[in-house]
């Protein structure tokens, strides 16, 4: 479907420096007039004008998110597509699902004022190296029948890609020389959990944001499955301290990630 940027709400996001950087400088060319000078750079070299970039790494790391605070800073629409539901159980109709996506794409591109941004969301699976050991399953043929098809579909294309997917997978070759930008979102650390929490829930105090971060290695799509939690406890139990429902919640899910030792301090 057609996501609009005016339609994009706001929202900070929290990486390592590295990350930001990354994510910096495509947005910094994203913006229309360096993107305009850059498609005439390209097109001068023989290449294709297009800006085609791949987001990868654990659920919940803010990949999905990332490209909507792109398109709102940079004005440019979204098409969003699922690759996934491209698969069709009908012999030869995943072929045709996925020629289609190019072409209402290139379509959308020829009608816009400004280049909108394909985004192709996890898409697990397709990216990876691809089967050589011969006829194998349907699904296999499927699948790999599909990724020749990307391939080639990326060679041509003209206009913004940016796909996402959650497997930090061994891309396979060709993919990886198609893709001008690959961005891997790692787990935030200690220091950057600890500035989600605090971003999400103003009211804890830097000590027990930086307790919890310290004690839980999560993501921030996890952190705001524990904030809804502790909401809900709020409400049935109005006198309960939220650092201390966070932490019930975290240590429930996420008994393997928690710090044990947590009443003492360690040195270093």
């Amino acid at each position: 479907g057609l996501i609009t940027c005016k339609s994009v709400s706001e929202k900070k996001l929290f990486f390592k420096s590295g990350i930001r950087e990354q994510l910096g400088e495509i947005e910094d060319v994203l913006k229309p007039a360096k993107f305009k000078s850059y498609c005439r750079s390209l097109e001068k070299n023989g290449l294709k004008s297009s800006i085609t970039s791949i987001f990868y790494g654990a659920p919940g790391t803010g990949k999905t998110e990332a490209v909507y605070q792109i398109a709102r800073k940079t004005g440019r629409d979204i098409m969003m597509v699922d690759l996934s539901q491209a698969k069709s159980k009908w012999f030869g109709e995943s072929e045709k699902k996925v020629k289609q996506i190019f072409d209402d794409y290139h379509a959308l591109l020829i009608c816009s004022n400004r280049e909108p941004i394909l985004f192709i969301n996890e898409a697990d699976g397709l990216f990876g190296r691809r089967s050589e050991s011969g006829p194998g399953s349907s699904t296999d043929q499927t699948v790999n029948t599909i990724q020749n098809i990307l391939l080639q579909a990326l060679e041509n294309f003209e206009g913004i890609l940016i796909a996402t997917t959650n497997l930090n997978c061994n891309f396979d070759k060709a993919f990886e020389r198609r893709f001008s930008f690959r961005i891997d979102f790692p787990k935030p650390d200690a220091q950057t959990r600890a500035m989600i929490w605090k971003s999400k829930l103003p009211e804890l105090n830097d000590l027990e944001a930086a307790g919890l971060a310290g004690k839980f290695e999560i993501t921030g799509g996890d952190i705001d499955v524990h904030i809804r939690q502790m909401l809900m406890k709020k409400v049935l139990n109005r006198n309960a301290g939220i650092a201390e429902l966070l932490e019930e919640s975290c240590r429930r899910i996420h008994e393997s990630g928690y710090n044990r030792k947590m009443g003492f301090r360690q040195n270093g």
